[in-house]
């Protein structure tokens, strides 16, 4: 697997993170035009929540399937239709002026975010292994920046340009990141065998939907309303058909058994966890900057203001992103994982009780942001860490369905504090001011459960797969050189059979170099077949184990462009 000569890393790191930020930044821009919709296209207040609501879900709907999709056919060809279908729908929110329309181009807007995991993804593929924590460490800490920087950039958009505008930008951003994308960013070789699993997507979609729903509309409709019931009732009855269907499936949209190794299971835990507590963050110092004097807190800043404001904290992600690097590569993923909870946990103390001035809640969300850096660039990490490599990009898009599904309850529970907890002032009402801090308490436990969670976490990770966890390998390692030349990988392929010749499923192949240390894993599909990716051409241990039997390990011998390899238990 060869590229060109002049390929660049640091310019491959800088193009994917910058399209990332974008591309997050596009999701918020509209949220400070959300209380004038009613007015300009002449909607209730429920209907215009729809355009936050459509990007939401179909974001999270898109990720499983265009992670899976870019697994099997390539990322940056996923990438490139990810971006072109948010530039369409930019294109339509931008020449429409129907409520209907415009939710219409909201939702292919939300395509956009699944650029964020295929990016993570064919960085391993792509970036050197002492380059790989910090690009990931930028590319995974782009959301939270960009979703911040949107804020007061849509609210500037809308004062100076009008709301139109804001469609415009993301066409011509999202176009420009495109480009780029395509122009220096090569195309992974890393392919995962098999089919698409149309059904599993199909019903995933289906209970993300409508658990998203549930969520999102509960305290519009009433969290006890026959809609938001049978929102419920539809995620529960799809996740228990998905579930044993994913199970049994060969090519699973989503593999369950990967999810549910202890790394993997436990990080998207803690993600969940830090997923709540980033977007509290970032909903209540916006709206606590805004309230108005007469509330007895509030300094009563425009949204472009407020913004502005909070701007240092979306910068100083960008700051810590190659100190959490540093910290990954020095001591593991999992201490960085541990530091950004307690980081954020006491983010959140310093909210609680310092925030009389607008300084004071500057500090505090930068603290807080500081924490949500360090955790978010360690999850993938330990992702990468530990899944098969060709499983790479769904297992990092299923990491930020599930942070984004910490985000919509957290959006949802601070709503609830916010609107249950309130003052009457005249003939106004507003939160009360315990109503934030309540927000606080909330989003710092989840701080400090997160780092809880990854105390859990197996010690090991700071060794597993060190020379072998990016695309250059061990050769990069014994000639330096090679590094501008990434990568040499390769993918074999074999399949499994039993004393009778016939395949064998689900049995768990694992390649070793012969001095022991792993490289790749992967499960069978049903017809015995599975995609293993190697550093080099050479001999290899390879463990198999199935169930029932007792593991059995041989030698076998790899080429690039060997034939399909034939093993016996």
């Amino acid at each position: 697997m060869q590229f060109k000569r002049n390929f660049s890393p640091t310019i491959t790191i800088a193009v994917l993170a910058t399209s990332g930020m974008v591309m997050a930044i596009m999701q918020t821009m509209f949220i400070p035009l959300l209380a004038q919709i009613p007015d300009i296209l002449n909607c209730t207040a429920d209907n215009a929540s729809w355009l936050i609501t459509a990007t939401l879900i179909s974001s999270v709907v898109a990720i499983p399937t265009m992670s899976r999709l870019a697994d099997m056919y390539g990322k940056r060809k996923m990438m490139l239709i990810s971006i072109g279908v948010m530039v369409v729908g930019s294109l339509v929110g931008a020449l429409s002026e129907n409520l209907g329309v415009l939710i219409f181009a909201r939702a292919l807007q939300g395509f956009a975010i699944a650029l964020i995991p295929l990016g993570m993804s064919i960085m391993r593929d792509l970036i050197p292994p002492e380059r790989l924590a910090s690009g990931v460490a930028f590319m995974s800490g782009s959301m939270g920046v960009g979703s911040a920087i949107g804020l007061p950039f849509g609210g500037i958009i809308f004062e100076s340009l009008g709301w139109h505008w804001i469609f415009w930008v993301s066409v011509i951003t999202g176009s420009l990141c495109g480009l780029a994308i395509f122009a220096v960013v090569p195309e992974s070789k890393v392919r995962a065998g098999g089919s698409f699993d149309v059904r599993g997507a199909v019903l995933i979609s289906v209970a993300l939907t409508a658990f998203l729903l549930g969520v999102t509309k509960g305290s519009h409709w009433g969290w006890l309303s026959p809609g938001i019931l049978t929102c419920w009732a539809l995620t529960l009855a799809v996740m228990l058909y998905w579930f044993p269907f994913e199970l049994k499936s060969g090519h699973p949209i989503i593999d369950l058994r990967t999810s549910a190794q202890k790394a993997v299971l436990l990080t998207n835990i803690a993600s969940l966890l830090v997923g709540f507590a980033m977007y509290a963050n970032m909903l209540s110092s916006t709206q606590f900057l805004e309230m108005p004097e007469e509330s007895g807190y509030g300094f009563g800043f425009s949204v472009s203001h407020a913004g502005l404001l909070i701007l240092p904290a979306s910068l100083s992600m960008v700051i810590m992103a190659p100190v959490a690097a540093r910290i990954t590569n020095v001591y593991g993923p999992k201490i960085t994982f541990i530091l950004g909870g307690v980081f954020l946990g006491f983010g959140y103390v310093i909210r609680m009780f310092f925030m009389d001035t607008p300084l004071q809640v500057m500090i505090g969300a930068i603290v807080v942001s500081l924490g949500t850096m360090t955790s978010m660039s360690a999850a993938p990490n330990i992702i990468m860490r530990s899944v098969p490599i060709t499983e790479t990009a769904s297992s990092n898009g299923l990491n930020n369905v599930i942070r984004n599904v910490g985000m919509s309850i957290s959006s949802a529970t601070v709503a609830a504090f916010l609107t249950g907890m309130t003052i009457v002032v005249g003939d106004k009402i507003y939160p009360s001011e315990s109503a934030f801090v309540s927000v606080y308490v909330a989003a710092g436990l989840c701080g400090f459960a997160g780092a809880v969670v990854a105390l859990f976490l197996p010690a090991h990770l700071a060794k597993r797969n060190e020379a072998l966890s990016s695309g250059t390998g061990a050769l990069a390692r014994e000639d330096p050189s090679l590094l501008t030349v990434t990568p040499h990988e390769f993918v074999i392929n074999g399949t499994i059979l039993d004393e009778r010749g016939q395949p064998v499923g689900q049995a768990k192949v694992t390649y070793f170099t012969q001095a022991g240390q792993q490289i790749d894993f992967e499960r069978t599909d049903h017809d015995g077949t599975y995609s293993i990716v190697l550093p080099e051409p050479g001999d290899y241990r390879v463990r198999i184990e199935s169930e029932g039997k007792a593991a059995v390990e041989s030698i076998v011998s790899a080429t690039p462009h060997a034939a399909l390899q034939k093993l016996t238990i």
